[in-house]
């Protein structure tokens, strides 16, 4: 069963633990001993954009990860118009990583990947991610925006983000809505 929550709340840490305890995030993390954290970081932009997510938002699903005794690693992989390895320090999220004893991974520099075959596609009929996206729950922590070909974003756009291709961007001649039809289903996020 989906569970959503929805919180009203000034800009903090409270607002996403209140979020995190009504959805039960212990009970779909338990099985996982490593945890995937997956932002919106392909701009240097800050948070304030809306372009980002909010490093707030990511140091409450860290400490949360972590309070679990789950090793919680914070992942994108390149493809946007900035380096994630650059926008992670620029959007102030490193700070916060390193200051709770987290990681970091561009997951496209990982050697070790794993092609996913998808099972009657719309478009795409395979795809590869590093092979510790299919071994770790992922937690999609997007921004809420807006893009003309999807509509509203949200968790599942933004696994686009765990492909390790660098021309990802091709695949928007497919429809994006397909696309992401084919990820999602593949490569489920575990929480979004």
């Amino acid at each position: 069963m989906s569970r959503v929550a929805v919180i009203k709340g000034e800009r903090g840490l409270e607002p996403v633990y209140r979020a995190l305890e009504l959805i039960n995030y212990r009970e779909a993390l338990e099985p996982y001993d490593t945890v995937l954290i997956k932002p919106n970081l392909i701009t240097s932009h800050t948070y304030e954009t809306g372009i980002t997510t909010d490093p707030i938002v990511i140091e409450a699903v860290i400490t949360k990860v972590q309070g679990l005794g789950k090793r919680a690693v914070v992942v994108e992989t390149d493809g946007g118009i900035t380096s994630p390895d650059s926008a992670i320090h620029e959007t102030g999220m490193m700070e916060v990583i390193e200051r709770l004893g987290s990681e970091y991974v561009n997951m496209r520099k990982l050697r070790d990947k794993v092609e996913l075959v998808v099972d009657n596609p719309r478009k795409v009929k395979k795809f590869k991610v590093a092979r510790l996206a299919t071994e770790s729950a992922i937690i999609t922590v997007p921004s809420m925006k807006t893009l003309h070909h999807t509509g509203i974003t949200m968790g599942f756009k933004n696994m686009f983000g765990m492909l390790t291709t660098r021309k990802k961007y091709l695949m928007h001649r497919h429809g994006m809505n397909n696309v992401i039809y084919d990820i999602c289903k593949t490569l489920p996020p575990t929480m979004s």
